[in-house]
């Protein structure tokens, strides 16, 4: 929906199927806005010779560009009124025509140009499969796009078949998905499910397959997905303070790399870490999967999870004999992973990923947990070293004064993703960061910037 200036020509084929197939109620083509992207040479035109305010907008849809795929060069994009084409020009080079860019970039423009183009209306947008061309890499700067804060007053609704849109969405709660399935049986009638945010059933109605993600040029293996959520988060700030850092050095190349494009999370579930080759075959009849025939660049990251811990006393606090061990089998694991896997393999410095919060930001999480009416205090010592090791739900209810909304489970954090979400809403910058996160990401990074070059 909008009102943004397009001329239909007779050559606009996709139009005039679309609104044969689907508005042919209407009297004119005119009265619908439908960009196939054939009219993108005609609205360009149309803006790039319109007034200031019009130029403005190609000019920020120019910078975007360059911003996003030619690191920070100027972009000028025109269209050739003796050649009848959109030509491309990047920095100092000569102009060439849009069809030389690859299929995917071309993809990205003909989807983003309308946002560009309507910038600071109310507008209702439609996307009918936009992955189609898109590598994964590409379908996440599309979907930032659309997030990006001067589109606030665009709302969208998009039909997909893609796993990545799907997975973009855990990082935003003002996304709802929504599965379509025909009735069986049933002409031209639909259910539509309400699905929840993590919810796996849908990759299989989509028919995802574990390949899918071994696409980028290395993967980062975490437990699950809230563990995802920190280290994306961690990536994001310490990606942050690297441009800042080449901006002040006048350095103009910065650092980037995007997900699902130069690198892919893989998540093992925990205990599934057995099944995978890093480690010898528990049953020679049953090898262990060959992570090497799958994906031959990946960094492994692992909860230390109580390893080592000494357990001499049983839930009555008696001594029991034979609970006591000097070195539990998951700290032998963990040997065994770093020698397998060496510097590709982390064992985080603390119990678990949430233990890797700085005192700041676990204290503001959990103020954010309080329930209603309620004031919490927060008492004794929260210095990172009391709680690293520790089950971190069992130490915030022992440290505070005042009720909160469910936290604790067994020990640990409850409802680790909603937890997790409240958390990298709270980073903001690299300070924020522990010592050990900081560890933990400049790590990653550096695995990333390796197998990027």
């Amino acid at each position: 929906s909008g009102d943004y200036p397009t001329r239909f020509s007779n050559s606009n084929s996709y139009l005039h199927r679309t609104v044969k197939d689907y508005f042919s109620e209407h009297k004119s083509e005119k009265d619908l806005h439908i960009s196939t992207g054939l009219d993108f040479y005609e609205t360009l035109n149309e803006f790039r010779n319109g007034d200031d305010h019009e130029q403005v907008l190609v000019k920020g849809f120019e910078k975007f560009l360059g911003d996003t795929f030619f690191q920070g060069q100027p972009i000028r994009i025109t269209p050739h009124t003796k050649k009848d084409v959109v030509t491309f020009k990047i920095g100092d080079n000569e102009s060439h025509p849009i069809y030389e860019l690859g299929d995917g970039i071309q993809a990205i423009i003909l989807l983003t140009y309308p946002l560009f183009f309507n910038k600071g209306k109310d507008m209702i947008f439609f996307f009918e499969e936009p992955e189609t061309h898109l590598h994964p890499g590409f379908q996440r700067i599309f979907m930032e796009t659309l997030l990006l804060p001067q589109f606030e007053s665009f709302q969208y609704f998009i039909s997909t078949h893609s796993n990545h849109f799907l997975d973009i969405t855990l990082d935003h709660d003002h996304i709802s998905i929504y599965n379509v399935r025909k009735k069986n049986g049933e002409a031209h009638q639909f259910e539509i499910e309400n699905v929840k945010s993590g919810d796996n059933n849908v990759l299989q109605e989509i028919g995802v397959r574990n390949a899918s993600v071994f696409l980028s040029n290395c993967t980062i293996w975490v437990e699950g997905i809230s563990d995802r959520m920190y280290i994306r988060k961690y990536l994001e700030v310490l990606m942050k303070k690297k441009a800042e850092d080449a901006q002040n050095n006048k350095n103009t190349e910065g650092v980037l790399y995007r997900e699902d494009y130069h690198y892919s999370f893989v998540e093992y579930s925990g205990n599934n870490i057995t099944h995978w080759s890093f480690l010898e075959d528990a049953d020679p009849d049953h090898p262990n999967i060959n992570v090497d025939r799958i994906c031959n660049r990946l960094f492994l990251v692992t909860d230390q999870d109580g390893a080592g811990e000494t357990k001499d006393n049983d839930a009555a606090g008696e001594a029991k004999d034979g609970l006591k061990v000097e070195k539990e089998k998951k700290q032998q694991r963990q040997e065994k992973l770093k020698q397998k896997l060496g510097n590709n393999y982390h064992c985080l410095k603390c119990r678990e990923i949430e233990n890797a919060l700085s005192p700041d930001i676990l204290k503001k999480v959990v103020a954010g947990r309080k329930k209603k009416g309620e004031t919490i205090v927060f008492k004794n010592d929260w210095s990172y070293n009391k709680y690293q090791y520790a089950k971190l739900g069992d130490f915030i209810e022992e440290n505070i004064e005042g009720k909160l909304n469910k936290t604790n489970s067994e020990g640990t954090i409850h409802d680790k993703i909603k937890f997790a979400a409240a958390a990298v809403a709270a980073i903001e910058s690299f300070d924020d960061l522990s010592v050990p996160a900081q560890t933990l990401i400049n790590e990653i990074f550096a695995f990333i910037e390796l197998h990027n070059k």
